[in-house]
């Protein structure tokens, strides 16, 4: 049997400051190479590039970008629930407060790396 009934709502999100994913949804948008606190995601062409475009094409998946001090605010968010995440986890925290009105419930948000890894 299938372990679910239907596929989950999925969001690519990034750093702004080095964003190569925009250009799926956004093909106009020039995308951006430059430092981020998200250090783990600072890849300008990730390894898997085509089979990244084809998933998020394909399934209509969203690409939210994430200003540098979202970063820091969300690591913070993160840290008063008592979840010490570093930097690159931190990203996924504004897109979820960014777009929680609209998400179908339940919710789960991927923190996958700890806070100790960037300090």
């Amino acid at each position: 049997g299938r372990l679910i009934n239907q596929m989950p709502v999925l969001m690519a999100v990034q750093a702004a400051n080095c964003s190569p994913l925009i250009q799926v949804t956004n093909p106009d948008e020039p995308a951006k190479e430059g430092e981020t606190l998200a250090e783990g995601i600072r890849i300008i062409k990730p390894l898997r590039w085509d089979e990244i475009r084809e998933t998020i094409t394909s399934n209509n998946f969203p690409v939210q970008l994430v200003e540098e001090e979202k970063i820091r605010r969300g690591q913070r968010a993160l840290a008063e629930q008592g979840i010490f995440a570093e930097m690159t986890s931190s990203v996924v925290w504004n897109a979820y407060e960014q777009n929680k009105a609209d998400l179908p419930g339940p919710v789960v948000v991927l923190i996958s790396g700890h806070g100790l890894k960037s300090a």
